[in-house]
């Protein structure tokens, strides 16, 4: 029964891989995409919020699509002055393990926004409650990656950087 069931598994993924409209997009497309990201404001002060809007533009004539092995698509990133990832806390995401994907028509524009708060995060080891701890006041940056495709259709972008400033 287990094995049946693993073998089921692994057929659905296989299939969900496979894109019988894959003629309909420029896998491969990598220039025309514009990976880009305002912050705003660009200084704040202890518990205020910052608002990171990543941009994701198709300059082609044709639509794209991107295929991502893991939920997770386009992802901020906030820098301390030193080099040191302040945002995600910990330095890195956790994604979910799912095929997803994102299609974007010919001149079509996405937008996510995320929020940055300028707290370092972690929690109390007995209670798990969340503990939340602002950052030094100083010059931080901040910049938006986007890592998709599979094997030669890989598609590697990195926004702009903005400047970010506590106070």
């Amino acid at each position: 029964m287990l094995r049946t069931l693993a073998l089921t598994a692994l057929a659905v993924l296989a299939a969900a891989c496979v894109d019988p409209s894959a003629t309909d997009y420029d896998a491969v497309a990598r220039e025309g995409l514009v990976l880009s990201l305002t912050a705003s404001p660009a200084a704040i002060a202890p518990g205020d919020t910052a608002r990171l809007v990543a941009r994701l533009a198709n300059h082609n004539d044709h639509a794209v699509r991107l295929d991502f092995s893991s939920g997770c698509q386009i992802l901020p990133y906030v820098e301390s002055a030193e080099g040191q990832v302040v945002y995600p806390y910990g330095g890195g995401w956790g994604c979910t393990a799912a095929l997803t994907s994102l299609t974007l028509a010919a001149g079509e524009v996405r937008e996510v926004a995320y929020v940055w708060t300028g707290q370092s995060y972690d929690y109390d080891r007995k209670t798990f409650a969340p503990i939340y701890t602002p950052l030094p006041a100083g010059s931080y940056r901040a910049h938006v990656v986007l890592s998709g495709g599979l094997g030669a259709d890989r598609v590697e972008l990195r926004s702009n950087t903005e400047a970010l400033t506590l106070r």
